[in-house]
């Protein structure tokens, strides 16, 4: 858990109606006349001292209702606050299951399918950059490789193989090596990423989307807080991304067609 994460808490305000109505109610019963004693009991002292303890033990009643009262509303924040942050975490990771889930399926799909080509359901579109391997100014060895896995949608509505389920793309650029994956539902939503950088330094992100928004990110398997405005603003590099990939799906889908 990071420093700087912020607890989930249900606050609750109380009035303290209900101790000054009993206090109410209580002194009701004693009849107070205009000089604050008793009907009938006025420059009686055993009656004053009587009325002392009385008045003695309104006040120590309303002081155990009031600690008592304290602590009943502390252990209901306390359970309160953590049944609603083990729900959010539970809701979390259902969320977090399902979309890893969704990648193990979609991988052992894509690897049947490579294996019964051209016979399986699922297509694939390649695009290579810098096929010939020349050198590049300044880079030196450059390539990029773009794979879209995709397959059939809604085939009442278009018969044609057109819903996305996956990119791969792998850039070489000198030394370093760049794996990035961009993972879609059903819907054409993009629920997880990941980019992975071999050579001199190692470093692996994954993200990963429910509705659009970044849900959790792992970097080199450290959880970190999706709050924070620099991950957001990797979330929306990846987001970007993703969306100009699609569009060159897309340009491919009606280019073919």
């Amino acid at each position: 858990m990071e420093a700087d994460d912020r607890r989930f808490f249900v606050r609750f305000e109380m009035t303290s109606d209900c101790i000054a109505n009993i206090r109410t109610q209580f002194l009701k019963v004693l009849s107070f006349g205009e000089d604050r004693l008793p009907e009938g009991s006025r420059g009686v002292a055993a009656f004053d001292r009587i009325l002392n303890q009385k008045n003695d033990l309104v006040h120590k009643s309303m002081k155990s209702i009031s600690n008592k009262s304290g602590v009943k509303f502390a252990l209901l924040l306390t359970l309160v606050g953590f049944f609603a942050q083990d729900y959010i975490a539970q809701t979390a990771d259902k969320r977090i299951d399902d979309i890893r889930s969704l990648y193990t399926s979609t991988n052992s799909a894509i690897e049947v399918a490579e294996r019964e080509a051209p016979y399986s359901n699922i297509y694939v579109v390649e695009l290579t950059v810098n096929k010939t391997g020349n050198q590049y100014p300044a880079v030196g060895t450059y390539s990029n490789i773009s794979k879209f896995y995709y397959t059939y949608g809604d085939r009442e509505k278009n018969p044609y193989p057109n819903r996305l389920m996956k990119i791969s793309v792998v850039t070489k650029r000198s030394a370093m090596i760049t794996n990035s994956e961009f993972l879609f539902n059903e819907a054409g939503l993009l629920v997880f990423g990941s980019v992975r950088t071999d050579g001199e330094e190692k470093r692996e992100t994954r993200l990963y989307f429910a509705a659009g928004q970044l849900i959790k990110m792992l970097d080199n398997e450290k959880d970190v807080n999706v709050r924070l405005r620099p991950v957001q603003d990797t979330a929306t590099a990846f987001k970007r991304e993703s969306a100009r990939l699609l569009g060159l799906f897309n340009a491919s889908m009606k280019e073919g067609l």
